[in-house]
């Protein structure tokens, strides 16, 4: 390594708070066709000082939060209902009648109070059940995973408890913080009977705590969650000095199957955002409000869309800062900024590309097949027959129009680039004074364009590229 001084580091980085449900969402279009959009956008009606756009960001954003707390829910609820179910289905078989039980009169209870008898609480995978055990339980609406669940928590049961933490308005935490600071004795009594305080940790910093009622899902899916994980995690489990070097027995365990034996065992640091994403994919399956969220928001987007509500309500900086955690008002000033801008951001962008495209249906706009349309009203005549006669940039014809997210016109830009791209070469260095002026140029507006296009168009444009008519470079 050279021996000169390294130079002083940058002063002032920005760091950016993550994006929103606003801004990560695909196809806004969709959402404003549902039956949902219009009751949100009611909700919303009676807040003053919000401009258009501000009420519809305010209005999807509270509204798709509210679709995914209420789809958490209801899974966390029958999660804890099979809970229930499997406890009484063992005190009803005893050990050495189990078996029996389940040879003599098959039932779910029969079948779960087998498998308990056979292996305990945790579960190995179905291939090492009794025969005939998981058929006559996955025809009976209970697959493997739901009765493996049933009596220890399995990485996919525990989806919805992370989204319904997540989804909390009073607490707001960090992924992290449910998944691997959730200990037992996370939810303790307060001095309000009808309340229970929530408390997640965190690894630098305040973590979430909030008190919620008694009767909330949250408080009844932790409470009925640290019973089921700490009847197997207690002081002789073999590997509790392990799952508790954080500070306590963590609540997000599962039964592994991978391993053998099968072990219990904390969650993966990426799993959040995978399980996560796998949730809302199944809830947009009753809910196609939701859909523009598929694949695209993580756990990362809850935290600062509980934020970016609080502030468009117009909630006071210092109830948002209570609720972020922030030492510094300053903090979640700066913080609020740059998310209401951002998040308001990408529907000015989609009206104001719906205005164009109206406009350029208005004027009769003919698409080129190079990846623009010509308004005919400003068009030079004698340009029109080439297709290099466009320009790139602002030194591009007065009648060149750029529509974006089009599948078709990005399909367009897909192919032009590769073409010019696979000649680039020749033209350097058999045409030089062309490559400069025309195609060289034209080849960095495509790679621009392509970079602000959204994955999901750049998907849907894979279809039509092969359909894209190109000519000879010249």
């Amino acid at each position: 390594m050279p021996d000169d001084d390294l130079p002083a580091g940058f002063h002032s980085v920005r760091t950016l708070p993550k994006a929103t449900f606003a801004e990560s969402a695909n196809n806004w279009e969709r959402v404003k066709e549902t039956a949902e959009f219009s009751q949100w956008l009611g909700s919303v009606a009676h807040i003053p000082n919000l401009d258009k756009t501000q009420r519809e960001v305010l209005a999807v954003s509270q509204g798709w939060m509210g679709l995914l707390e209420d789809s958490a829910e209801r899974v966390v609820r029958q999660h804890v209902a099979d809970w229930e179910f499997a406890d009484a289905a063992i005190r009803k078989y005893q050990a050495g009648d189990a078996e029996r039980g389940w040879l003599q009169g098959r039932s779910i209870e029969a079948a779960i109070a087998h498998l308990y008898a056979m292996f305990g609480y945790v579960l190995p995978g179905s291939p090492e059940w009794p025969a005939g055990v998981a058929d006559y339980c996955k025809k009976r609406g209970w697959n493997a995973d739901r009765v493996r669940a049933a009596l220890f928590p399995t990485a996919k049961s525990l989806d919805a408890f992370l989204v319904l933490a997540l989804a909390n308005p009073e607490l707001a935490p960090n992924v992290d913080s449910v998944l691997f600071y959730s200990f037992k004795g996370c939810v303790t009594p307060t001095e309000d009977a009808s309340k229970f305080r929530v408390v997640f940790g965190k690894f630098r910093g305040s973590g979430a705590d909030a008190s919620l009622e008694r009767h909330h899902a949250l408080v009844i899916g932790l409470q009925a969650l640290e019973r089921v994980v700490t009847r197997v995690v207690g002081p002789r489990f073999s590997s509790y000095r392990e799952l508790t070097r954080d500070g306590g027995v963590p609540l997000f365990l599962h039964a592994c199957t991978r391993t053998r034996p099968v072990q219990v065992k904390t969650l993966d640091p990426g799993m959040g955002a995978y399980m996560v994403r796998r949730f809302i994919r199944k809830a947009a399956k009753g809910h196609l409000a939701l859909s523009p969220l598929v694949e695209t928001v993580t756990g990362e987007q809850f935290r600062t869309t509980h934020f970016l509500t609080r502030s468009l309500r117009g909630e006071s900086i210092f109830a948002v800062q209570r609720i972020a955690k922030h030492s510094d008002p300053e903090t979640t000033l700066g913080y609020l900024n740059r998310v209401e801008v951002e998040a308001s951001n990408r529907i000015r962008h989609r009206d104001y590309q719906n205005y164009l495209i109206t406009e350029a249906r208005a004027r009769r706009a003919k698409r080129l097949g190079n990846g623009f349309h010509c308004d005919p009203d400003n068009a030079k005549q004698e340009q029109c027959a080439r297709l290099d006669a466009c320009g790139a940039g602002e030194d591009g014809c007065q009648a060149r129009r750029i529509v974006l997210e089009s599948p078709k016109i990005v399909a367009e830009w897909l192919a032009w680039s590769t073409h010019i791209e696979e000649k680039a070469a020749y033209l350097q260095e058999h045409r030089p004074e062309r490559w400069t002026a025309v195609w060289g140029p034209r080849l960095i507006e495509y790679q621009v364009l392509l970079e602000s296009t959204s994955a999901t168009v750049r998907a849907e444009a894979q279809v039509y590229v092969a359909q894209v008519a190109l000519l000879p470079l010249e």
